[in-house]
């Protein structure tokens, strides 16, 4: 299949993210050259990267901006165009290759979630996008499922994430709950911190550490909390890390936790079970993809109460080896690049 692509040139538009050079890295030996036009001056090893505005606001540049973009693309004729995240991105990109190229739509989770949220505006341009083209995917079903309810028609979307690396240290697990999720409103670090207060003031848990990793507007207040709550000791904020102490703590861990509001399902949750930590998740419709609350894991709603016992009753090695092979079933690199590359191949073919 690759073999394929390999006289292909892809360009991929988006906004200046690690996850563009996640994916990069899924897909870099394919093509005969990748080139990103993101909305402001990006690195990505052997990449030629372009810059133009993906913003909605001031509208009246909206013509501009779209105009500059097409400019682009007729410079760089691609074959194939795999825009990131349905919103203005692939709006802007969608206009601005006029039909002429093959496209692929890859929503985020946060461009289809928050829309509802986002009112009339931001609802017009997820239509528009999905309307655009023909060619989609997403992370999970519960997503594709919100896709085709925003287009209101029947719409063929791959189920497909950037895979993770299976690369964890083997390393003696300890008694840390870990948190690696942005440190900002929408992820509820604040929620994570009460539930394990409770749990940590309990005579059998006072030895367990909460580690913070990542950083976010809320970074003060929650250690403010965490202060006031008299658990200094027991809670570490460790800033933003590296892939490879990500992992390190990971395979650390007995537990992970993370609570955003809204959400797909994470790569960080894949991580988390392929390194053994039992995963303590929002219950929300993507995580009930993966996670059978105290099964394979616990799904936190309002009303859910000592969350880390729950999930010290279910661990196991059973469990361990379960959600490992779950990991590798769901977010194995190689078979989530043949569902990108089946889908590139279909773009261009016009399947």
């Amino acid at each position: 299949m690759d073999n394929q692509l390999s006289n292909k040139k892809l360009l991929i538009v988006g906004s200046a993210s690690i996850h563009l050079k996640s994916y990069h890295s899924l897909i870099k030996d394919v093509f005969k050259e990748v080139v990103t036009i993101t909305d402001q001056p990006y690195s990505i090893d052997g990449v030629v990267n372009y810059t133009s505005s993906l913003s909605f606001k001031p509208f009246y540049l909206i013509p501009n901006r779209i105009k500059n973009l097409r400019k682009l693309i007729q410079e760089i004729q691609p074959d194939i165009i795999h825009i990131h995240q349905a919103n203005t991105c692939s709006y802007y990109t969608i206009k601005a290759a006029e039909g002429k190229f093959p496209l692929i739509v890859t929503a985020w989770g946060s461009d289809v979630l928050y829309t509802p949220e986002r009112g009339f505006i931001y609802k017009y341009i997820l239509k528009e996008v999905l309307n655009g083209t023909k060619y989609f995917t997403a992370s999970c079903h519960y997503m594709g499922d919100l896709m085709r309810k925003y287009h209101g028609k029947s719409m063929e979307i791959t189920i497909a994430n950037f895979g993770i690396e299976f690369d964890f240290p083997v390393l003696t697990k300890e008694k840390i709950v870990y948190s690696n999720r942005y440190l900002n409103p929408h992820y509820r670090i604040d929620k994570i911190i009460e539930q394990f207060e409770k749990f940590v003031s309990k005579p059998e848990y006072n030895d367990w550490k909460l580690v913070i990793a990542a950083n976010g507007s809320l970074e003060e207040n929650l250690k403010l909390q965490v202060s006031n709550l008299g658990i200094s000791n027991s809670v570490q904020f460790i800033g933003w890390v590296d892939s490879k102490t990500n992992k390190e703590w990971y395979s650390r861990s007995m537990l992970y936790c993370a609570l955003p509001i809204t959400d797909s399902t994470s790569l960080s949750l894949y991580e988390a079970m392929a390194a053994g930590s039992i995963p303590i998740v929002s219950d929300l419709p993507a995580n009930r993809e993966v996670i059978s609350s105290n099964d394979n894991g616990i799904l936190v709603n309002e009303r859910s109460k000592d969350v880390f016992e729950q999930a010290l009753k279910i661990y196991s090695p059973e469990v361990v080896e379960k959600n490992k092979s779950l990991s590798k079933e769901l977010a194995g690199k190689e078979e989530n690049k043949k569902r990108f590359l089946q889908l590139y191949l279909k773009s261009i073919n016009g399947n």
